[in-house]
């Protein structure tokens, strides 16, 4: 399980949060402008209201001295009071300097004067000493409260689209097996390509490991043989009052089949390597065929096989002699094991092509070879020429099996 902090979950948080922080700063900001903005709004219509009530009244001068209270104070443009500033400026509402005072400046008519109005915001209320405090303090719980929500929200959030993916982890923690749709497959986002590529990915896997599994058994068996040779052949030296022909017949056997041994256990090994060593060396083509018939003579005397080699005996080839040897020996073994009669071998400086007669019970086999129709021969040729650079095709013609190894793609 991952740990919380590394978690998809955690790391979309951390990404929202910051958002969210100033989101919020930029929010309680707006909010405090338009809060500010309103009730200059609010005043400045308040300072007309006065002043038209003023200007439209019988006697201006009465109702401008009706108008004084705490927080607003009115004067002529004659009165003494007047502070010098203000005599200065032209008709119109001004925001003075403090901040916390707004002037009107009117013509009377019917005076021929012009009137001040003052609006003190701190003399409004009693509460306008502790403006600061109420201020910061409520500016602090809007911002708290903006911020508390905006951290419920991107916890939320990061839950939601972290889900689909907490969810794919736990299906695959829990034993997902392959074949199984895997959660979020169905999606057209880039879960569900996730979801698909990890299944595609998982099906490629178990293909490599079920070809890995059989070219494992194949091997097995492969090693079998000269195993098999050398058990036989003891158990013949084991008789009692064994001629000594026999015996050495015997102990010869036992030898080719220890070295046929070592060179297939170096095989499989250079086989398994990613990218293996290979020594090349020319090889002629009809001589090894020749020696690989040699070695399974009793097989074809056994099955009374009528063999068939075409090619001109002075081609050879460059390449690894254990591999061309092994490939041989499995091409040539594969068409005796699951052919009937009669075998085919051509060859040329390009490719080498085994041909065999498919049995009645055996004719409908499908072209793609595998173990059961066409033998585990086949499996260990295929790698041992991919190993080698090499191409590999085999094939059904009506009743005729063929194997082909191109030595030099076109």
């Amino acid at each position: 399980m991952l740990f919380p902090a590394k978690s998809f979950y955690a790391q979309v948080l951390r990404l929202l949060l910051p958002f969210i922080i100033v989101l919020v700063l930029v929010y309680s900001y707006l909010v405090q402008e338009a809060t500010k903005q309103t009730e200059d709004y609010l005043i400045h219509r308040f300072l007309d209201a006065e002043a038209t009530r003023i200007i439209q009244a019988e006697d201006p001068r009465v109702a401008k001295e009706a108008t004084n209270t705490r927080f607003l104070v009115t004067y002529w443009e004659s009165d003494p009071a007047l502070p010098t500033s203000y005599s200065k400026l032209s008709s119109g509402i001004f925001d003075l300097k403090d901040q916390t005072s707004h002037l009107l400046v009117a013509k009377v008519p019917q005076v021929n004067e012009r009137l001040f109005i003052v609006f003190n915001e701190e003399d409004l209320s009693d509460l306008e000493a502790y403006e600061i405090f109420l201020g910061s303090g409520l500016v602090i719980l809007a911002f708290l409260m903006l911020l508390i929500a905006g951290g419920v929200a991107s916890a939320l959030i990061a839950k939601k689209l972290a889900y689909p993916l907490e969810k794919l982890v736990s299906q695959l923690q829990q034993g997902w097996k392959f074949g199984e749709p895997l959660s979020g497959s169905t999606r057209q986002d880039e879960i569900g390509e996730l979801s698909k590529g990890l299944e595609s990915y998982a099906g490629r896997l178990q293909e490599v490991l079920e070809r890995e599994k059989a070219f494992t058994r194949h091997a097995s068996h492969e090693m079998r043989t000269p195993i098999g040779v050398i058990k036989n052949s003891l158990a013949v030296i084991n008789i009692p009052d064994i001629s000594q022909e026999k015996r050495e017949i015997s102990l010869k056997r036992i030898s080719n089949a220890c070295k046929d041994l070592e060179q297939l256990t170096n095989v499989f090994l250079m086989l398994g390597r990613p990218s293996p060593s290979i020594t090349s060396t020319a090889i002629n083509i009809h001589d090894l065929i020749e020696a690989t018939l040699g070695r399974i003579n009793h097989l074809i005397e056994q099955q009374q096989l009528t063999i068939v080699i075409q090619g001109d005996k002075s081609k050879s080839v460059l390449t690894h002699h254990d591999l061309f040897k092994v490939l041989m020996t499995n091409l040539i073994l594969n068409a005796i094991d699951h052919g009937n009669g009669s075998l085919n071998v051509r060859y040329d400086e390009r490719q080498i092509e085994v041909e065999n007669l498919i049995p009645e019970n055996k004719a409908h086999a499908p072209e793609r070879h595998n173990q059961e129709n066409h033998g585990y021969g086949l499996e260990i040729v295929e790698r041992i020429a991919n190993t080698l650079g090499w191409q590999f095709q085999c094939q059904n013609q009506a009743s005729l099996f063929s194997a082909k190894v191109t030595f030099i793609p076109d």
